[in-house]
């Protein structure tokens, strides 16, 4: 099953988030009907963007907690000081697909946000 995990600034439109995760999957060579689940922070998981995506993507959207994530942080290899500066985590997409794909995946995960 692919994840996405995934990000987002208050008030992004949902047609950017649905348009982030397709990018992100097709950059992967990986299609829509791969995606079996979308992954977020608590903090981020009532955006309407992160739902709305979820619902037109018809996938289910999971809330992970804040220790999860942090647990899957030494597993990014993706680095961002924004991502840093705003939740503690190399990158907030990254660290929750991980948690989504469980922890000792390895392998290519498509991220987005």
């Amino acid at each position: 099953m692919i994840v996405a995990g995934v990000g987002a600034q208050k008030g992004v439109a949902p047609d950017s988030m649905v348009t982030a995760i397709q990018h992100a999957l097709s950059r992967h060579g990986v299609t829509q009907h791969d995606l079996g689940l979308i992954l977020t922070s608590m903090a981020k998981g009532g955006e309407p963007a992160i739902r709305e995506a979820a619902s037109q993507l018809s996938v289910p959207l999971m809330v992970v907690d804040d220790r999860r994530l942090q647990a899957a942080a030494p597993k990014c290899l993706t680095v961002s000081s924004h991502s840093i500066a705003a939740t503690g985590l190399p990158s907030l997409s990254e660290a929750a697909a991980i948690v989504g794909a469980g922890l000792r995946a390895c392998g290519t995960h498509a991220s987005a946000g």
